[in-house]
């Protein structure tokens, strides 16, 4: 049988290259042709290491108004911030990925993104999806589980078969396909696939998330469980660090400016203000993974950071 592995990848930098890397140096292990689908450029090393890649250099962002929101009111302040609109960006590679495989005769796809990195010790699970699929009399294979009270098919991790997915689930590619259809504006991409999935019969379903099935495994290693943003506030029309730790088990480090140091308690939050012609720029230890985000405040972003995000204050004097 003819299996095929899609890697969903970005690697705009040294951190993601390395993760990619990982992954494929772990999938390797499975009898799978691997392709990666990126819209950005892939290093020759690392497409050395696998059989194809296929660039989409149209890197699709939905405006802030169409994507998904974060926000935390308390007695003190309201906080909504627009996340960044990646929906159609992995759509379509989940899209051209499985085009490929339909084309080239593959009977199995597994849909991963690239910073899943599965321990030798979760490997034959990937065989066993494919085998308890089949054996099924199934077409697809999805981790079900809800999401605030919501149905949901991760995008993180699933298969089938190419052209059964080709011919029936049709996942938003544009902004047009969006603006189209109410549901999708603000959904997740899950909470879309769960909608689109129209014949769930023909569907083996795992009821949890793909990290407890892949238990001995690191997925999602570099998504973030944290936002740090310059947003907008209702306080004399200031600018205001917003940082907060989103994850339910974890603490998370953040040093402002190379002096100040926050660790932050899973679920808690900081915030300061911040004048325009500032600096800031925040280091992020995600035990042991480092990220950095860096701000210029300016008159000229004012607007972008308003766009991105507010705080309301209840009280103010």
């Amino acid at each position: 049988m003819k299996k095929l592995i899609i890697i969903s990848a970005y690697p705009e930098n040294q951190q993601k290259e390395d993760i990619l890397s990982k992954c494929i140096d772990k999938l390797k292990i499975l009898e799978f042709d691997i392709l990666i689908v990126s819209h950005c450029p892939i290093p020759s090393h690392i497409q050395n290491k696998v059989n194809y890649c296929l660039i989409d250099n149209q890197n699709i962002l939905l405006p802030y108004e169409l994507t998904p929101k974060y926000w935390i009111i308390n007695n003190h302040f309201n906080v909504t911030i627009n996340n960044y609109g990646h929906q159609l960006t992995v759509s379509t590679n989940i899209q051209n990925g499985i085009d490929f495989a339909t084309i080239n005769n593959y009977e199995f796809f597994l849909f991963t993104e690239s910073d899943n990195l599965i321990d030798e010790s979760d490997i034959k699970k990937i065989n066993q999806l494919s085998f308890l699929m089949f054996s099924a009399n199934k077409k697809m294979v999805f981790f079900n589980y809800l999401v605030e009270n919501r149905p949901i098919y991760e995008t993180l991790i699933f298969g089938g078969i190419p052209s059964y997915y080709q011919e029936n689930i049709k996942l938003p590619l544009k902004v047009e396909d969006v603006l189209n259809n109410p549901k999708f504006a603000g959904s997740s991409l899950e909470k879309i696939l769960y909608e689109q999935s129209n014949k769930k019969d023909d569907y083996l379903l795992i009821e949890s998330d793909s990290k407890s099935y892949f238990n001995c495994s690191s997925l999602n290693r570099i998504t973030h469980d944290y936002n740090v943003e310059i947003i907008g506030s209702n306080s004399n029309d200031d600018l205001v660090l917003w940082i907060n730790n989103s994850s339910n088990d974890k603490k998370i480090t953040f040093t402002i400016n190379g002096e100040t140091e926050l660790i932050l308690d899973p679920n808690g939050w900081y915030y300061c203000f911040k004048k325009i012609d500032e600096s800031v720029n925040i280091t992020i230890d995600d035990n042991g993974l480092l990220s950095y985000k860096n701000f210029t405040i300016t008159d000229e972003h004012k607007k972008k950071y308003i766009e991105k995000g507010m705080i309301k204050f209840n009280n103010l004097n």
